[in-house]
C-alpha cells in the first residue's frame, strides 16, 4: 500500500471445496481451520460409489436439526474472522463459489445426495443454491457495503451481494463464444456490468 495507495487487495479463498492440509493441525492456519469445521460438521460431500466426491469434497447444503445451512454460516463467519475483521483486505475473492453442483457430475460419478441429507438430487440442488445465497448474504452483512466481493464459476447472478463475477478462459467460458458472454442472459459481461 506503501507503493501503491490505490491498489484493492482481496482476499482469495475456495468457497465449497477444501484439501487435506499438510501442516500441522493449528488454530491460526486457514486451511486447517475450514478443513476442521467441515470435518467436525460431518460436512463432507460423498459420491455414490461411497468415497468423497472428487470434484467438490464439501457439502455446503449441510443442514442441522433446525434446517439452518450451518457449514454456510460457519465459513461465514470463518471469512469475518479471518479476512473483515483485521482489516487489512480490501473484499474477498470467492473462488469455487457456485450456484449449482450438478454440474460438477460425470457419467461415471454421481453425488450421493441421500447421504448428503436430501430425498431428490433437485431437492439437494436447490438447498445448494440456497445454502450458496446464505454464505454471500452473511458475509455481505458482515463486511458491509463496501467491501468488493467477487465470484467464480458459473455466471454469477447474485447482484444484490456481489461486486463482479471473474471471467475464465474469456472469451469462451462455458463453452461459449465472444458474443455469448458479453451478450447471454444471464451472465453475459454487458448484463453483468448493467446489473
Amino acid at each position: 500500500r506503501a507503493r501503491r495507495p490505490d491498489i484493492k487487495l482481496l482476499a482469495y479463498v475456495t468457497s465449497h471445496n477444501i484439501w487435506d492440509p499438510s501442516g500441522p493441525d493449528s488454530m491460526v492456519h486457514y486451511p486447517t481451520r475450514y478443513y476442521r469445521m467441515v470435518r467436525d460438521l460431518g460436512a463432507w460431500l460423498y459420491n455414490t460409489s461411497g468415497t468423497e466426491f472428487s470434484m467438490n469434497r464439501v457439502n455446503l447444503a449441510k443442514r442441522d436439526l433446525f434446517g439452518r445451512f450451518v457449514l454456510a454460516e460457519g465459513l461465514a463467519d470463518l471469512f469475518r474472522e479471518v479476512i473483515i475483521v483485521p482489516g487489512i483486505w480490501d473484499g474477498i475473492f470467492m473462488d469455487v463459489y457456485c450456484k449449482t453442483i450438478l454440474w460438477m457430475e460425470t457419467p461415471s460419478e454421481r453425488i450421493d445426495y441421500q447421504r448428503a441429507g436430501y430425498p431428490t438430487r433437485e431437492a439437494f440442488d436447490a438447498a445448494w443454491g440456497a445454502a450458496i445465497d446464505t454464505l454471500g448474504n452473511r458475509v455481505r452483512r458482515y463486511a458491509g457495503p463496501n467491501f468488493l466481493m467477487v465470484g467464480n464459476c458459473t455466471a454469477g447472478q447474485n447482484y444484490a451481494v456481489f461486486n463482479g463475477w471473474m471471467r475464465e478462459n474469456f472469451p469462451w467460458q462455458n463453452g461459449g463464444s465472444w458474443y455469448s458472454n458479453m451478450y447471454r442472459e444471464p451472465g453475459g459481461l454487458f448484463n453483468d456490468d448493467r446489473n
